[in-house]
């Protein structure tokens, strides 16, 4: 593979309250649809390691672009929109004369050159280090990876920007579970998901809270920023606390949280799992008016 044209760089902030800032070493690529492609590099130098290559060729393009050479892969799950361009990125760093380092979930469906880590494992990416947290509930072996010091979650497709993933192969008390691990990170923690699904998950979040300002605000910046073709991600950890309706309340699709008292809530794990599965289940039929 090789660098077929110079890739545009795009504005790496665009305007808006609820889209975080990236910094000069944190690369947003756009893939298919509505998939996004991480790079983090080396501040130090030209290295930088990817996160969930599902197209190799974009990658490619956008290291030639910055002129940055690509020497670890970070896999989060197994779908192909996540991983199928490990090979791609073999051939073009081989060619190269180069080996690159690959880790994802212990799974037999992930790409074979991955080394498995686990919960708690750290990948040393050689100017940070990236802890694994296990979130199955998409995916029975998805995890995610935080970098703590650079304050960077890289979630696939467990926490979305207003949204949460589908539950394709866990439970909704696996997911819940994950979601509350991810929650718990540092506020100010950057959430690089993997999808453009901000537009669709806010008109969700508006018909389950209808009266939720900040989710209202978030929604009106999401349809602008989407009509001019820009990214509404990554963003803050702190803004899915306060307007992600998997992170709010969790409270009953006929009991908002605008209108609901905290005592009425029954707090057991089993009342918030069921909760969430109702959530989670409305989420998979809702289709905007």
């Amino acid at each position: 593979m090789t660098c077929h044209s110079t890739e545009a760089l795009a504005s790496a902030n665009p305007p808006g309250q609820f889209v975080a800032r990236l910094s000069p070493q944190l690369h947003r690529i756009k893939a298919f649809a509505d998939n996004y492609l991480w790079m983090l590099q080396d501040p130090r130098s030209s290295h930088c390691w990817v996160v969930d290559p599902g197209d190799g060729q974009a990658l490619i393009d956008a290291a030639c672009a910055r002129d940055l050479q690509i020497v670890g892969i970070l896999l989060t799950h197994h779908h192909a929109d996540h991983q199928g361009g490990v090979d791609d990125l073999h051939r073009w760093a081989a060619n190269q004369g180069r080996v690159l380092e690959v880790f994802g979930p212990r799974d037999e469906r992930i790409h074979r050159s991955a080394q498995p880590v686990e919960d708690g494992s750290e990948v040393d990416l050689g100017f940070g280090v990236a802890r694994v947290i296990a979130v199955p509930g998409h995916t029975r072996s998805h995890i995610a990876y935080y970098l703590e010091q650079e304050r960077l979650l890289f979630c696939g497709d467990c926490l979305f920007a207003a949204g949460c993933g589908r539950i394709f192969e866990g439970s909704p008390a696996q997911m819940l579970d994950s979601l509350e691990k991810l929650s718990a990170l540092h506020p100010e923690s950057l959430v690089c998901c993997a999808h453009e699904y901000t537009l669709a998950n806010l008109r969700f979040a508006s018909a389950a809270y209808p009266d939720h300002p900040q989710i209202a605000a978030r929604l009106q910046e999401a349809i602008a920023l989407r009509a001019q073709d820009l990214p509404t991600v990554p963003s803050l950890l702190r803004h899915e606390l306060q307007s992600n309706p998997f992170l709010l309340g969790l409270v009953p699709q006929a009991q908002p949280a605008a209108s609901a008292k905290p005592a009425q809530i029954d707090e057991s794990h089993a009342a918030r799992v069921d909760r969430f599965a109702a959530l989670r289940a409305w989420k998979n039929e809702f289709r905007a008016v």
